[in-house]
């Protein structure tokens, strides 16, 4: 659970850090209860040569490095890391047979291991590289499973019986949530907000543009809201600059310039601009997909998107969507045999590439000088090889002579030295 402190309580210094996070055994006389607690939970090991089938070994080594190395000050390392003061006072503990000392200790606060007498590792984190990956597993989404129960007797005795399995009565579709998850929405603490809220204005601020709003209105910092301005005042709204290289954005500030109640004509600008937007033709795309799965009518759509988006995740959805009402995915042996429109099939003659270029380019040779013929049409195959084959057939199919062009990603030594140039 990473916290963020503000400026006048960061820990920038060692001594900063010592008095926060602890890496060594406490004393058995002084501070008996702490050293049961530490002994008891924050001991690392024993692992290594005594013990090489610890889950820590890897290639014969810690993977978390340890036994650390004794050191008699905390300091931050060349590459930013914290080394903890570990030093050599002679405090030990035996675990399995093994003296450990504060080499083996896992990082703690004194006060909150007293508190919760659990395992609980503490760190000084000043990397931007941590702080990324925190948020980026923080918001990649609650993790998932597909599974499926079933009494183990009774349907080995079924499998005898029937040789086949009921899979819509045995599909559950689950969602797995941690606690460190579930204890926000348990007591419904806020998971997320927004500041200035989104607010409704009346008709005269509707007459206004983005620029001239601050001449009518004024911003009531204690209450958080926009209201009326009582006093004649020259005032002068501003508006950041934004580069035309900025696509949208740049778009955007010139609606936001000129337009006026821009951001309440969302519904007109989409309806005049959506065949321009690839967010909004996305959109339009959905609700065609949505109206035909709904309507049960028949439509073949294409999936795509480059490694990572969630292409496999969004067919198991749909896939398990579907099998769950039970429309398809009754008892089967591994096969099944599924029917396709007549309007998405190609026809083979025998010579399957002669016949998908036939079909999708059916003028090919005539329409060699239009660019526009190539513009809304496409062959796509799984493998590199097909591309390569598809290819080499069309070039045949042009009559004209062809001409090769190299590529080259620097200049020849030679060449750079008679134009005068150093490489």
């Amino acid at each position: 659970m990473p916290t963020f402190k503000k400026k006048n309580s960061k820990l920038p210094n060692p001594e900063d850090i010592d008095r926060v996070i602890c890496d060594e055994l406490p004393d058995k006389e002084l501070e008996p209860d702490l050293y049961q607690i530490v002994s008891d939970n924050i001991i690392h090991g024993p692992c290594g040569n005594d013990f090489p089938f610890m889950p820590c070994m890897k290639n014969g080594k810690c993977s978390k490095g340890f036994p650390k190395d004794f050191t008699n000050d905390t300091y931050i390392n060349d590459d930013g890391y914290p080394v903890y003061q570990r030093r050599d006072n002679g405090n030990n503990v035996v675990k399995n047979g093994v003296s450990l000392e504060n080499r083996y200790v896992v990082p703690y606060n004194k006060t909150l291991l007293k508190q919760y007498q659990t395992h609980m590792n503490l760190e000084w984190c000043n990397q931007l590289g941590s702080i990324k990956y925190l948020f980026k597993y923080i918001n990649k989404g609650p993790d998932r499973i597909t599974t499926s129960f079933y009494d183990a007797k009774n349907n080995k005795k079924q499998h005898k019986e029937n040789n086949d399995r009921d899979e819509i009565v045995e599909y559950y579709n689950c969602r797995y949530i941690s606690a460190c998850e579930a204890c926000p929405r348990l007591f419904r603490y806020d998971i997320h907000y927004r500041t200035p809220p989104v607010e409704s204005y009346d008709e005269k601020a509707r007459e206004l543009s983005y620029v001239e709003f601050p001449t009518q209105y004024v911003w009531n910092k204690p209450d958080k809201v926009w209201t009326r301005r009582k006093t004649k005042t020259k005032t002068l709204g501003k508006i950041n600059h934004v580069s035309p290289k900025s696509g949208d954005v740049y778009y955007l500030r010139i609606l936001l310039n000129k337009v006026k109640d821009s951001l309440s004509r969302t519904h007109h600008v989409f309806k005049e601009t959506y065949n321009c937007l690839s967010d909004d033709v996305v959109h339009v795309r959905e609700q065609e997909i949505g109206m035909k799965v709904n309507n049960k009518k028949v439509g073949v759509f294409f999936l795509y998107g480059y490694g990572g988006t969630g292409k496999t995740f969004v067919w198991k959805t749909l896939s398990a969507a579907i099998r769950s009402k039970g429309t398809i995915g009754g008892p089967n042996d591994g096969e099944v045999e599924v029917e396709f429109p007549e309007d998405v099939i190609v026809p083979s003659t025998g010579d399957h590439i002669h016949s998908i270029v036939s079909c999708i380019y059916s003028s090919f040779q005539n329409h060699l000088d239009d660019p526009s013929y190539f513009q809304d049409k496409t062959i796509l195959v799984p493998t590199n090889e097909e591309v390569d084959a598809i290819n080499d057939y069309m070039l045949e199919l042009m009559k004209d002579e062809g001409k090769t062009y190299m590529s080259l990603d620097s200049l020849c030594e030679t060449e750079a030295e008679d134009v005068g140039l150093g490489v």
